[in-house]
């Protein structure tokens, strides 16, 4: 049978995580109602912006993220055509296949 004060603990931590739900849908409301002249909502363009930083620099997305969000702004806005133009979104890899010439790299090739 639980403690009086574990059943307490289990209610009060039940009640923080309904609190922190409720203030998380408020703000996301705020952020919604925040539109730019373009109609975007702020926070969609977050959204937007995290889902780069996630896709593409994960491990330095607090240095990129003013940059990002700028650049996503003005593909939206049209003024630049992709934010692939000044950011590394992708990464070609050229391989091209071994020449049958190179005796060493056949030889390896036909031992593997």
């Amino acid at each position: 049978m639980a403690t009086k004060a574990a059943t307490e603990d289990h209610l009060h931590s039940a009640l923080s995580s309904h609190n922190q739900i409720k203030h998380f849908d408020n703000l996301r409301n705020i952020l919604k109602n925040a539109r730019h002249s373009s109609g975007l909502d702020l926070y969609q363009h977050l959204v937007d912006v995290m889902n780069h930083i996630v896709q593409h620099c994960p491990e330095n997305g607090i240095d990129k993220f003013e940059e990002i969000s700028y650049l996503l702004k003005l593909q939206r806005e049209g003024k630049i055509a992709s934010i692939a133009e000044f950011l590394k979104v992708t990464e070609d890899r050229a391989f091209s296949r071994p020449g049958k010439l190179e005796s060493g790299t056949e030889k390896y090739l036909q031992k593997a």
